[in-house]
């Protein structure tokens, strides 16, 4: 899980097995605000996804509060 305002933020790591209450605490302590870059997230997820071993699917689910910004766009568009 990976929140984001102007920089991306680890809430849980890529990674099998998480402690439902764990990620439940973790994920109530994120709160809209600041500025919307989604591209640092979106990195942050490929790489993710490009460390993990084995073969399955992965998804993103994006969540965002605002818009982003045109650099932040352009960012996007090279992903």
């Amino acid at each position: 899980v990976i929140a984001f305002d102007s920089t991306a933020h680890v809430v849980a790591p890529l990674a099998p097995g998480h402690d439902a209450a764990a990620l439940t605490d973790r994920l109530r302590s994120v709160s809209p605000s600041g500025a919307t870059a989604i591209a640092p997230a979106l990195q942050l997820a490929e790489s993710w996804f490009a460390d993990a071993p084995g073969s399955a699917r992965r998804h993103v689910l994006l969540v965002s509060d605002g818009r982003t910004s045109a650099d932040d766009v352009a960012q996007l568009q090279s992903l």
